[in-house]
């Protein structure tokens, strides 16, 4: 189980860096740096483990 959350924490980290790097959403015309890109990622995928987990506990 942990496993599967390290994982789904990693792949969602790369996607939001992708997503904060490029600035895909628009949050600003000035692209934001890397270190900014890579910080958002990472709380967002915190935020999104912190619920698969929660979610795993209720079903599992």
């Amino acid at each position: 189980m942990l496993r599967s959350v390290s994982t789904f924490f990693l792949i969602f980290t790369a996607f939001w860096y992708i997503i904060y790097s490029r600035n895909i959403l628009d949050m600003g015309k000035q692209y934001p740096s890397r270190s900014a890109a890579l910080l958002g990622a990472i709380m967002t995928s915190l935020l999104a483990s912190g619920i698969y987990l929660v979610l795993m506990f209720f079903m599992g």
